[in-house]
């Protein structure tokens, strides 16, 4: 009877294990091809779109901001009547968004000045390689090297809809994406300062890094801290001298006055507490630019994010950079579905960290409240980066140092910390 026993069990355990083998595999399986039908699909869609109005997305508003600072001057780079009236000869629009204006650093119109040398159309295709490109080597630098399978955490770039409108609408966020990853990568490899110039070029898209420089300040990366201060330094001085402060404050005015919008709302704090911003995505209400009443909660979650940067001191620049990007996002006064797509780049880095806690799933919650929240509610989007943000509020992981080798990326993941 004992050794029947003692059979039964040796036979059920290989069992078990392989049931549990061959429901991982069927599940890898149907997310790769999930994947690359969502991302065939979302082209399919692209394409007739494009040529339909190959000019039809953000990437003409930057295209046509140099040009404006190049005949008049930078001070003009903000000078929307001047831009509406370039945006309309190359669209053949009689009207315009009130979107349809440059609102954005001065930065971004500099970094667009070589695409001008190209007929629109084809600057846009270009932009979008590059942009195909920084995202893929963004993963190179900071995807995740402890996890089973670690190409999985690349699918989303294929399929995931932020990521997907990121690149047709042209956004800047994928080299926001790469300056992040290299900023890390660079911190890791002994190279904190440089790294910390690097990743003052998210001054590209400032509403998702509001917090990544003070929560890395206040984590004691002071290397990548004073880099970044250094960096944003002398970005700020070029603009305050090209562009100078009365073109500056037009720049401002500008922002103030597409404040007003629901939808640049929708997707922030302020759905839940503004019933305006509540009303629809495609409200014709308005809001108040800058409200007081948003302004208190968004200060005290930036607080709460700085004090878990606290908690996480010399964790290393990889959980400090995501749990600013998180906050940022929280904590964003104008936000789009697009610009969910930095996300990627926590998921990737705190994989590693999270690669046996409960926390490891988690990512796939983020995916799926981000697909569509414009349509649905925001309610589960804005939860679920809460409750990831709040749960690294535990004591820190308390990995053991690498054993020295002469290539540390051989042979120790290199988001575990500062070397």
């Amino acid at each position: 009877m004992g050794a029947q026993s003692g059979q039964v069990t040796w036979v059920r355990l290989p069992c078990r294990l392989l049931w549990r083998e061959e429901i991982a595999r069927l599940a890898t399986v149907s997310a790769v091809w999930g994947c690359l039908l969502l991302g065939i699909g979302q082209l399919l869609l692209w394409f007739p779109t494009f040529l339909a109005g190959p000019l039809d997305q953000d990437f003409t508003i930057w295209y046509v901001a140099p040009n404006s600072g190049w005949t008049r001057g930078w001070p003009h780079v903000y000078a929307g009547d001047l831009q509406a009236h370039l945006i309309q000869q190359l669209e053949q629009v009689p009207v315009l968004s009130p979107l349809s204006v440059y609102m954005s650093p001065p930065l971004l119109a500099w970094l667009v000045v070589p695409f001008t040398i190209l007929p629109p159309a084809a600057a846009y295709l270009v932009w979008s390689g590059l942009s195909i490109a920084a995202l893929a080597l963004a993963f190179r630098l900071a995807g995740p090297r402890l996890v089973e399978h670690p190409w999985l955490f690349a699918l989303p770039l294929i399929a995931w809809f932020p990521v997907f409108m990121s690149l047709v609408l042209g956004q800047p966020i994928a080299l926001v994406a790469l300056a992040m990853a290299l900023a890390a990568w660079l911190a890791y490899r002994g190279r904190a300062f440089a790294g910390g110039i690097v990743l003052s070029f998210a001054m590209l898209k400032p509403q998702l890094a509001l917090l990544v420089g003070p929560a890395l300040l206040v984590g004691g990366e002071m290397g990548i801290g004073l880099g970044w201060i250094l960096g944003t330094s002398v970005l700020v001085a070029l603009s305050v001298l090209l562009v100078g402060v009365a073109g500056l404050e037009r720049g401002l005015g500008i922002v103030r006055s597409v404040q007003v919008f629901p939808f640049n709302h929708y997707l922030t704090l302020d759905y839940l507490i503004d019933p305006v911003v509540r009303s629809g995505y495609l409200s014709t209400a308005r809001v108040p630019a800058f409200d007081p009443v948003t302004l208190l909660p968004r200060m005290a979650l930036g607080v709460a994010t700085l004090a878990l940067a606290r908690r996480y001191r010399h964790q290393g620049p990889a959980t400090l950079i995501s749990l600013g990007i998180i906050g940022s996002v929280l904590v964003a006064p104008h936000l789009h579905q697009d610009d969910l797509a930095i996300l990627m780049i926590p998921i990737w880095l705190l994989a590693d960290r999270t690669v046996r806690g409960p926390l490891r799933f988690w990512p796939l919650v983020i995916l799926a409240a981000g697909e569509a929240p414009q349509f649905l509610t925001p309610v589960p989007l804005l939860a679920s980066l809460l409750v990831w943000m709040l749960t690294l509020n535990r004591p820190p992981l308390a990995f053991p140092p690498p054993a020295p080798a002469a290539d540390p990326a051989v042979t120790a993941p290199p988001w575990r910390g500062s070397p």
